[in-house]
């Protein structure tokens, strides 16, 4: 029996193939899997994919030819262009009564499917699978289709019935059909009869005087009559549209298989751009973390979309949060329309400074009515007035010593950004070592782009001073004055030496290492012997400080031997 139906499929191949030969054909639908089109990658994101819809992990398992691209321009296939999968050659498509037989495994779930229309199918082959993770933007995922199958007429309601299926999974789905692992809940078939639960194929869609019923669902059936695209019929273009949760992710899972045999192919042409993910949505954006806002720092904003613009949409807002409108933010309109042909608009967020610390803000907008993504926030974070000291206002060293500075900062928004005097470490803390005295300061910026300059902290090069213990007044150029190691470094040092009497011998107030051991008086040469002497720096440092501070003006004494 088995045999005798083969022969018979095989017969019918050929007389369809000389009826539709026979056809005057006044177009043809061109098909291509070449490069660009032999990737499936390629095929999903630049072909099938439109508006609100981006894809990823996309993979296809079948006979490469099995996929393709066609240009449904010049055909009667109802669809500009697309995707085409087949359970044959695609690019035998074009082409009277496209027949193929790849020899290839078949898919559990579409045999499951398949058996839904008649029980007694007990297997799959030639399966073409399409499958990719899709992210959605609106509340609802729509695509366009058309069936096409050269089992028409013929094996209606037979174990020939060739069954495809598109299986649909993710948050909030929940289906009798297998669902990988990442996306629980198990798989819907969204491929049915508008309308009705019954998943279409040729015995759920035709219209054949020869049936019993004679149509079922004809409204959706087109009879080939022509060498347009080579299937002996075809469904009109149909459309699905299914509810999602915008933002989240879904799967899908395009399927297609001969049932029984290998004999008469059946194809499915997905329509170019038209998964798209309709409805409309609200997102927001802050130039922080977790949509934050800083008060008088940057500027944030709501975005409102939709993805059909064919119409006009306009959007009702609520908007809620414990920030008040026109004192913690500007003024924001209640109702947003989107015009015929505009996807988007945005309304921009200025966060006022009110210098008070209150912790995290709220400023929350929701579209009245709408499901999906239809609600989005802003925190607004509160900032203080930036302020700042240097750790140490004045530290001596004496070269080459270091000393570290520190710049202690409040208020703006961390992280800051240092820029020191004389330095390009970006770091609060710097480490110094000055050959002169020298004056630093550092400018702080915070995130806001607030600037803060700190000034300034002095680093004093002031070594120690050190006497010697004896000098030759004799006029022999070495030695001949009495020279203080390091009076370099206080330039209106005064001195005063004594004999050892206690008698004045020499001052002055502005010592420059240059008394040669003669009376201050009397211009005469001292005699030899131990003189004692002090020393009142006043350096600079003292001069500067407002406080005078008496450490600064402290005195140094000490004794020397004259030896001529």
């Amino acid at each position: 029996m088995q045999e005798s139906i083969s022969k018979m499929k095989k017969n019918t191949i050929s007389f369809f193939t000389l009826f539709i030969i026979c056809q005057i054909a006044n177009a043809q639908m061109t098909v291509t899997n070449a490069a660009p089109y032999n990737s499936a990658n390629n095929l999903v994101d630049d072909v099938l994919l439109g508006n609100g819809v981006t894809a990823s992990n996309v993979t296809f398992s079948g006979n490469a030819n099995q996929i393709g691209y066609f240009d449904g321009t010049n055909s009667n296939i109802g669809l500009a262009s697309g995707i085409v999968m087949s359970t044959g050659n695609v690019n035998n498509i074009p082409n009277a009564s496209p027949d193929t037989d790849f020899g290839g495994p078949g898919d559990a779930q579409i045999l499951s499917v398949a058996q839904l229309n008649n029980s007694a199918i007990s297997s799959t082959n030639d399966a073409a699978v399409l499958e990719f993770d899709f992210a959605v933007t609106g509340d609802t995922v729509k695509f366009e289709f058309v069936f096409a199958s050269d089992e028409y007429p013929t094996y209606i309601n037979s174990i020939y019935n060739d069954a495809f299926a598109f299986f649909l999974s993710g948050p909030g789905i929940t289906g009798p059909y297998p669902s990988p692992a990442n996306f629980p809940g198990g798989a819907v078939n969204v491929a049915l009869v508008p309308g009705t639960t019954d998943p279409i194929s040729i015995s759920t869609i035709y219209d054949d005087p020869f049936q019993t019923p004679t149509q079922v669902n004809g409204q959706y059936y087109i009879e080939n009559n022509g060498t347009s695209h080579g299937f002996n019929g075809f469904t009109t273009v149909i459309q699905i549209a299914y509810p999602v949760i915008c933002g989240e992710t879904y799967h899908f899972k395009f399927a297609i298989a001969d049932c029984e045999d290998g004999s008469l192919d059946t194809g499915v042409f997905l329509g170019a751009r038209s998964l798209g993910s309709e409805g409309i949505s609200v997102s927001s954006f802050a130039p922080f973390p977790d949509n934050t806002l800083g008060e008088n720092c940057g500027q944030g904003g709501f975005v409102f979309s939709h993805s059909d613009t064919t119409v006009q949409d306009v959007l009702n807002l609520n908007i809620s949060g414990n920030a008040i409108m026109g004192t913690d933010y500007n003024n924001i309109p209640t109702t947003i329309t989107l015009p015929i042909g505009v996807t988007s608009d945005t309304i921009f967020i200025d966060a006022y400074q009110d210098n008070i610390a209150e912790g995290l803000d709220t400023i929350k907008v929701d579209i009245v009515g709408i499901e999906g993504c239809s609600i989005a926030s802003i925190l607004i974070q509160s900032i203080e007035e930036m302020t700042g000291t240097l750790g140490v206002d004045s530290t001596n060293i004496c070269y080459p010593e270091t000393t570290e500075l520190t710049a202690n900062v409040t208020g703006g928004l961390p992280p800051y950004n240092y820029y020191w005097t004389e330095s390009i470490v970006n770091n609060d803390t710097i480490v110094v070592s000055p050959e002169i005295t020298t004056f630093y300061n550092v400018n702080v910026e915070d995130q806001c782009g607030n600037q803060l300059l700190i000034e300034e902290s002095e680093v004093w090069v002031q070594c120690p001073l050190m006497d010697v213990n004896v000098f030759t007044p004799n006029g022999d150029g070495d030695n001949d004055f009495f020279t203080l190691i390091n009076l370099d470094d206080y330039p209106s040092a005064k001195i005063s030496i004594y004999n050892r009497w206690g008698k004045l011998v020499y001052e002055a107030d502005n010592y420059q290492n240059d008394w040669d051991g003669t009376h201050y008086k009397n211009g005469k040469d001292v005699d030899s012997g131990t003189y004692y002497y002090v020393v009142t720096p006043k350096s600079d440092k003292y001069l500067y400080d407002d406080n005078k501070d008496p450490e600064l003006e402290k005195t140094y004494t000490g004794y020397f031997q004259i030896m001529r």
